[in-house]
């Protein structure tokens, strides 16, 4: 074959063009991004509207239900999932993965990706206090790190002017509530004053804004009276500087905090952005005020990465077996150099591969490296194993890695080509299952692509340069080989046995294919495996039309039974907000509590589980 005819020939093309794809491997890995799963972005559009005051059974009939007329028809949605809530609609529609959105719908997708939740707290500022600072501070100085998409706030306080209408006073008045606000919208409104502009000098001319103290509220002027005396904003209400939004709860281990949830960029690399926002927490905590605190409240990265190390670990142990395996049945450190070499070869090339295709590492494609491991040395221990065996008969090893190679090299290409025709074919399941493994088949199809030419370029190279034949063998398998003839010989007597019972053996893989499937019907099924992510939620959901001091009480009753074990070895963390996240944002009988344990490592080490 030319390419294996190319390499012997040409011992330096052969192995610079390994070089290459190594080292371009190499590179592309710290480019690539790092996840949990792959990339999968859901063709949803969200649609949502607020009708203030507004009875569920009013937005269903009014917002909701027309809405749903409307956009049913729409081509390639799947399903349509509606909610109508109490001064709330809200809409999704799922589209087929395959659909282009922007010529589906004008509607933004709303894509959520939290990396991290860190909590700001204060021993002498209130509430409204840690708002402010998080929103003027903390805000800006985590959106300038790379990767960061998006900061919101949690359980924020935002400093407002509230107005307590006296409704008795204000009939006295003859004063309604549209008129105070026309008022209050007409008055409260700053507009370019101009400029005046003379032969030598421009001046802009600056208008302070008239209302900035509560006194200056209080003597709002709302009407004149018949009689000429004036009837006063503080004449029919009472002001004072408080919270926007006094419905909200936002809690880190009993004691109240201003959460800040850091979403990522979809391309970006989740520890990474992790790992730059712990560095931007160390770099502006000497600036924070006085009796103040920034903490990692909630952090995925910690699991990502554990998982991640986990799965190189196995790579490493599957390498180092392979290797052991290669050396116990070919008896030759020589020979195990051809697959030893390919192995890693193969696997860092594959890097490049994911980096082209715009694939990130993330469980399935690193799965499917570990997959690979066995696969991708088959080709180069095939070829070895048939330059050895020419060795034996007497051939030098230049004329036995030209010759042996030639036998071999449609055996693996033809190998080569079944593996991928059967790992490709998962790129056309449809759905969210069939996105997940996308990346696990094209992964593995580029890793016994190129397994294939390192087999048939660099293994010739390097058996017709190195390897060699050796009478002494090892005492160490000495030991293995004799257990391996007993094992051969229990094989010979158990294959006699079977062959001579054809029909009892037929019947029991009859049996065995119907209790596979018997047990396949009834076994569960589920896309991901439960797992200790070392964080589990407590979700709580009051009463239709409980209000929130209700809720609220109700959610720090379950709080208190956790905060004993608060920094006692069980948990790390505990976290309160009402009402909850989602699409019950907005419903103050919702709350939940995240209970993050100790560390993942640190549980896996003690045998720690949840």
């Amino acid at each position: 074959m030319f390419l294996t005819d190319l390499s012997i020939k040409r011992p330096v093309f052969a192995t610079v063009l390994s070089l290459v794809l190594v080292l371009f491997g190499i590179v592309t890995f710290n480019k690539i991004p790092l996840r949990e799963l792959p990339d999968v972005e859901t063709a949803k559009v969200s649609i949502r509207v607020d009708y203030s005051g507004a009875s569920a059974s009013i937005v269903d009939s009014q917002i909701t239900q027309k809405i749903e007329d409307r956009v049913g028809g729409t081509p390639g949605v799947v399903t349509v999932d509606s909610k109508s809530q109490d001064g709330r609609s809200t809409i999704n529609l799922e589209f087929d993965l395959g659909i282009d959105l922007d010529t589906a719908t004008n509607d933004v997708r709303e894509r959520i990706a939290t990396t991290m939740w860190l909590s700001f707290s204060s021993a002498v500022m209130s509430d409204l206090e840690l708002t402010d600072y998080a929103n003027r501070y903390l805000k800006d100085a985590f959106s300038n790190v790379p990767g960061v998409g998006q900061i919101r706030l949690g359980g924020e306080r935002e400093l407002s002017l509230r107005i307590w209408l006296d409704p008795t006073a204000m009939a006295a008045r003859n004063i309604t509530v549209q008129e105070l606000e026309s008022t209050l919208r007409k008055q409260n409104v700053e507009f370019p004053a101009g400029k005046i502009e003379s032969k030598s000098m421009d001046l802009i001319i600056k208008v302070e804004k008239a209302y900035v103290k509560i006194e200056d509220y209080q003597n709002l002027v709302l009407k004149r009276n018949n009689d000429g005396s004036l009837v006063k904003l503080r004449d029919v209400a009472k002001l004072e500087f408080g919270a926007l939004n006094t419905s909200t709860l936002f809690k880190g281990n009993g004691k109240q905090i201003v959460g800040l949830g850091i979403y990522q960029q979809s391309t970006a690399n989740t520890i990474e952005v992790a790992k730059l926002v712990k560095e931007k927490m160390k770099e502006i905590t000497p600036s924070l005020p006085e009796g103040s605190s920034l903490e990692v409240s909630f952090d995925r990265s910690t699991y990502i990465g554990e998982a991640i190390k986990e799965v190189y670990k196995t790579i490493v142990i599957a390498v180092i077996l392979v290797i052991v395996i290669i050396f116990l049945f070919l008896v030759n450190l020589t020979a195990v150099i051809i697959p030893a070499v390919a192995i890693p070869v193969c696997l860092i090339s594959t890097f490049l591969a994911i980096y082209l295709a715009g694939f990130s590492i993330n469980l399935f494609t690193l799965m499917a490296i570990v997959i690979s491991i066995g696969i991708v040395v088959d080709d180069a221990i095939v070829m070895g194993e048939n330059i050895y065996r020419r060795m034996e008969g007497g051939e030098t090893s230049l004329i036995a890695a030209y010759k042996g190679s030639k036998q071999v090299a449609f055996a693996i290409i033809a190998t080569t080509l079944v593996l991928v025709s059967v790992f490709l074919p998962l790129i056309f399941i449809k759905g969210l299952i069939g996105r997940l493994f996308l990346e696990m088949a094209i992964t593995m199809s580029f890793a016994v692509i190129i397994s294939s030419f390192v087999a048939l370029s660099l293994s010739p190279m390097i058996g017709s340069k190195y390897l060699k034949i050796k009478k002494n063998k090892p005492k160490i398998t000495e030991k293995f080989n004799a257990y391996f003839r007993k094992f051969e010989a229990f094989y010979s007597e158990t294959l006699e046995y079977v062959l001579s019972r054809k029909k009892s053996i037929i019947i029991f893989l009859i049996f065995v294919l119907c209790a596979n499937f018997l047990l396949f019907t009834i076994s569960k099924k589920e896309l991901l495996p439960k797992e200790d992510r070392g964080v589990f939620f407590v979700i709580i959901k009051a009463a239709e039309g409980s209000g929130f001091n209700f809720t609220s009480k109700k959610v720090e009753q379950i709080e208190e039974k956790f905060l004993p074990k608060v920094g006692k070895g069980e948990i790390r963390r505990l976290l309160l907000r009402v009402p909850g996240f989602g699409s019950s944002g907005k419903q103050v009988n919702s709350g939940f509590i995240i209970v993050l344990l100790e560390d993942w490592s640190k549980r896996k080490r003690s045998g720690q589980t949840i």
